[in-house]
């Protein structure tokens, strides 16, 4: 299971990497982090964050990115997260 952890933890820093340095707005990136705090936070379900993650980016739908957020235990990715700063 630590390995699938890990490969959400790397999916989701190269997207802010790329929200970062890829946008023409200071406020994406910003944004991006919050979509990704509400989803690890189970505020948000995979779908919406998949939706709003590509309204904010400008990018067009990737069909496999539901399924592989579903297949995560976001909390999960979240304390793995908390557990590594410390």
């Amino acid at each position: 299971m630590q390995a699938n952890v890990k490969k959400r933890k790397y999916f989701l820093a190269t997207l802010i990497q790329l929200a970062s340095h890829n946008s023409p707005s200071p406020d994406t990136s910003k944004n991006v982090k919050g979509l990704m705090q509400d989803l690890l936070d189970a505020k948000i379900e995979p779908e919406e964050f998949t939706s709003r993650l590509h309204a904010e980016l400008k990018s067009s739908p990737q069909p496999d990115l539901i399924p592989f957020l579903r297949k995560a235990s976001l909390p999960c990715i979240s304390l793995y997260s908390v557990a590594n700063s410390l």
